[in-house]
């Protein structure tokens, strides 16, 4: 016996939808392997810059390292060049100051023998301006108040 032609039907059209979504499913699948296949591209593109990124940085830290070093080295060098010449001027200056002390040596005695002549004048002509003073002051006062009385009453 043959089924109705509408069961017929029925049957071809349930099988064409199971067929269309099957095709769908192997679509859907094809598309799901497409899209994990690129996204694996993209994880070794993307892993393989980080390679060369991470190099790239090693190469970086060791230039600046390198480059520090030559600073360090360049200003140890400018530090022990300073120290040099500031210990060479330092002693010229030590020995320009020495050698101008023993020249300036003999005028320092000189003045000093000078100032004292200047004082020791000074002072005997005080002493002679005091003396005569003190002579016209007696005079004076012998003249004006009589002569004193010497001795203790």
């Amino acid at each position: 016996m043959d089924p109705s032609p509408a069961i017929q039907i029925a049957n071809h059209n349930e099988w064409w939808q199971y067929g269309a979504i099957g095709v769908m499913a192997i679509i859907f699948l094809y598309g799901i392997i497409a899209l994990w296949r690129r996204s694996e591209k993209r994880d070794e593109k993307m892993d393989a810059e980080r390679a060369r990124m991470i190099a790239e940085r090693e190469t970086w830290v060791t230039q600046r390292t390198l480059f520090e070093q030559r600073i360090e080295d360049a200003k140890l060098e400018m530090r022990a060049e300073f120290d040099e010449k500031h210990v060479a001027i330092v002693e010229r200056y030590d020995e320009l100051f020495r050698q101008e002390r023993e020249a300036n040596r003999g005028h320092e005695d000189a003045v000093r023998r000078e100032f004292a002549e200047i004082v020791e004048a000074m002072a005997t002509q005080a002493t002679e301006s005091a003396s005569a003073t003190l002579t016209v002051l007696n005079k004076l006062h012998d003249r004006v108040l009589g002569p004193r009385r010497r001795g203790g009453a």
